[in-house]
């Protein structure tokens, strides 16, 4: 048979919950599902060749996307791409930004389970991140241990723009001085409390447009993976990390990946 190419796939969710609400946000751009199963080695004195038993699987879904689901670039912000409420940070000459949301899971597997791993949601989210500046000679430059509450720009709507809010705490800078370039600085940095959302096309949809709201925990959602017209594999997924960008190069965009927990189903 013809092998099929990638145009004939996607990555989609009739779900409710906040994997599926996060899907129909963004513009998947391609996946990747890996699934792995643990090997024992049973070998004992006496045998000339290895023995082994297979034992669980699990499964991952990484998914790259650009952002909003009407893709737009980076380029130009309305504003900056970087706002703060008070003073605490270095935002002069800000030209892009990178962020990841987190949420780690543990395997929850008991002993009904005799083909896959289940996995239930383990820690509080968390954000980190790094944010480019060009450095100029009329602001003095932040040290670490600042911080202060920070909006980013993820796009640019006609009535509410789309930003990810959070209080931050800078952990690290990098300051790149060399003849033939700009000097340059970079901060790396780690959110310190609620991570919230507002605009026309946010990462989960909100209530009110123009009103920040937490951003949703983790939740199962039945994921459907098509690799080809009519073949497909699903089964129950949650997001576990979001990564999103916007730089004045390139268009504004990230990856996620899908945490799967029980049986993946082949079709």
């Amino acid at each position: 048979m013809p092998a099929v190419n990638s145009l004939q796939g996607s990555l989609t969710s009739a779900g409710s919950n906040s994997t599926a609400d996060l899907l129909g946000q963004v513009a998947i751009d391609g996946a990747t599902l890996n699934s792995t199963a643990a090997i024992a080695d049973l070998t004992e004195d006496g045998l000339a060749f290895k023995a082994s038993a297979v034992g669980l699987y699990s499964w991952t879904v990484n998914a790259p996307f650009k952002f909003p689901s009407t893709p737009q670039h980076g380029l130009n912000p309305t504003g900056a791409y970087i706002t703060q409420a008070g003073s605490g940070l270095y935002l002069t000459n800000v030209y892009g930004f990178d962020l990841t949301i987190a949420a780690p899971f543990a395997a929850s597997t008991d002993d009904t389970q005799s083909e896959a791993e289940t996995y239930i949601l383990a820690d509080v989210t968390s954000c980190t991140g790094t944010y480019t500046a060009r450095v100029d000679d009329t602001v003095a430059l932040k040290v670490p241990r600042v911080g202060d509450t920070a909006t980013f720009k993820i796009g640019d709507e006609a009535t509410e723009d789309d930003v990810v809010a959070a209080a931050i705490l800078i952990t690290s800078m990098n300051v790149v001085r060399q003849r033939g370039s700009v000097t340059e600085i970079q901060y790396g940095f780690e959110s310190n409390g609620a991570i919230q959302i507002k605009g026309d096309s946010p990462l989960f949809p909100v209530a009110l447009p123009g009103t920040l709201e937490n951003i949703p925990a983790p939740a199962f959602d039945e994921i459907v993976f098509q690799t080809s017209t009519g073949r497909t594999l699903t089964g129950d997924a949650a997001w576990s990390s979001i990564q999103i960008g916007r730089t004045y190069d390139a268009p504004i965009g990230g990856s996620m990946t899908l945490q799967g927990s029980g049986l993946l189903i082949p079709v």
